[in-house]
């Protein structure tokens, strides 16, 4: 188990190699006092930008740039291996997810808040 101290509206990023076709995808999420609201999806390959279905990406800085639906989560439940590369970021901090993975291969990432803030964990 691992606990990252955030703020409400603090970007957290995950990074992770596609299970398919092995390029880079970040998802980016904001966290909001009930867990993660989708901000944007990055693709590094515009193929990942219509196998998802998205009709609408932007090129951006190398990346192909699908704006998120706003949709809040309360748990991500992810599939994590040492192959995958799953990393979790936060602010300048990383935290490779491959090693918490439990016996199952998942990882479950959720937001608790802090007693006496605004702080996050």
């Amino acid at each position: 188990m691992a606990t990252v101290r955030t703020a409400l509206g603090d970007e957290v990023r995950l990074r992770f190699r596609h299970s398919l076709y092995g390029s880079q995808v970040e998802e980016h999420f904001r966290v909001a006092r009930d867990g993660f609201q989708s901000v944007r999806l990055r693709y590094a390959e515009r193929r990942l930008v219509e196998f998802y279905g998205h009709e609408a990406a932007r090129r951006e800085e190398g990346w192909w740039v699908v704006e998120g639906d706003r949709r809040e989560l309360s748990l991500l439940r992810l599939r994590v291996s040492p192959e995958s590369g799953v990393e979790l970021s936060v602010g300048s901090g990383r935290i490779p997810l491959w090693e918490l993975v439990e016996p199952s291969g998942l990882v479950h990432l959720g937001v608790a808040s802090c007693e006496g803030g605004d702080d996050a964990r």
